[in-house]
């Protein structure tokens, strides 16, 4: 056999860079819309949606999931920073954990998973990346994220709604409250204004709260790495130019930086289909909210909204001007 067949049948053995895609966001931003049309949209593409998380209203994907990580990841795992995503992206934003220590619990999360997927594009979206986006390349190099932020007024509002009224972050029964340090709070940070307020603060109010610490953390995360592209959830998901909007995404999502490119097709009715939506609910939108929780929002928020162009409405400044 000359040189250059050995050379041939060696490079044959090795195994194939596996094409990443992370869908990241604070949550309730369609993060189950790609994950249940990926596959249908990009060529030879496997998708998971936050594959080592269980929800008490899902239980048909216990087994499965079980199968996929382990019971223990889904379960005990949960507190410790070293084995949850959702606890490393935590530990990162209080600057509790170095990036060396971060790198080595995101490989022992998620290199098998994603090496053993099969698929040669594998897509990912998970909320509990806010804090690792810029880790992700590091140990995927040839990976794409999207950030997806949302315009907070209805991210609260759809927090505030259903079932996340009684589950969701800061409720009655948000188990990661129960459990020191498994929620991001504002008493976690001493420079934080709202530091010494916690404890008398409104779910309302924590929740604006969350929304500024997780989206502006994310972002600091993003700024450094070129391989993200940051997206309003109104600009992919509504209005006119939302195909343009997805179909721009798309075509980053699928120029991987090792020049490689995955072939997609997107059926714009796809774009007019809601997953897991709770914009229904006794929790109102905005234009009914009492003046008492416009200005919460206001003051925890009003940074971020003005960069990406919420709360542009002559009624929303309206009622801020009356303060």
């Amino acid at each position: 056999m000359n040189k250059i067949s050995k050379m041939t049948e060696f490079s044959a053995t090795l195994p194939r860079e596996k094409q990443c895609v992370f869908v990241v966001s604070t949550g309730r931003t369609g993060t189950q819309f790609f994950v249940k049309n990926a596959p249908s949209i990009i060529e030879d593409c496997v998708s998971f949606h936050e594959p080592d998380t269980i929800w008490l209203s899902r239980p048909y994907e216990w087994y499965s999931k079980a199968r996929l990580v382990g019971l223990r990841q889904l379960t005990i795992d949960k507190v410790l920073p070293a084995r949850s995503l959702r606890s490393l992206s935590n530990a990162r934003a209080r600057r509790e954990i170095t990036d060396d220590a971060a790198m080595e619990s995101l490989r022992s999360l998620r290199k098998r998973l994603i090496e053993e997927a099969q698929g040669s594009v594998v897509l990912e979206a998970n909320a509990a990346y806010f804090g690792l986006i810029d880790l992700i390349p590091k140990l995927f190099p040839s990976a794409n994220i999207v950030f997806i932020i949302r315009d907070p007024r209805d991210w609260v509002r759809s927090m505030m709604n259903k079932s996340f009224a009684v589950v969701g972050p800061y409720a009655t029964f948000d188990v990661r409250c129960w459990i020191p340090k498994a929620r991001l709070a504002a008493s976690q940070f001493r420079e934080d204004a709202a530091c010494p307020l916690w404890r008398r603060m409104s779910r309302f109010e924590k929740l604006c709260w969350l929304w500024n610490c997780e989206n502006s953390f994310a972002l600091e995360c993003a700024s450094k790495t070129d391989h993200v592209r940051i997206c309003r959830f109104e600009d992919i998901f509504g209005g006119s130019s939302r195909k343009e909007a997805f179909c721009d995404l798309l075509e980053f999502l699928t120029r991987f930086p090792n020049g490689e490119r995955a072939q997609w097709h997107l059926d714009e009715k796809l774009l007019s289909r809601k997953v897991h939506s709770t914009a229904s609910g006794s929790f109102p939108s905005w234009p009914e909210w009492e003046q008492k929780l416009v200005m919460q929002m206001h003051t925890r928020c009003h940074g971020l909204m003005d960069k990406f162009g919420y709360g542009q409405e002559l009624e929303w400044n309206h009622r801020i001007e009356k303060e």
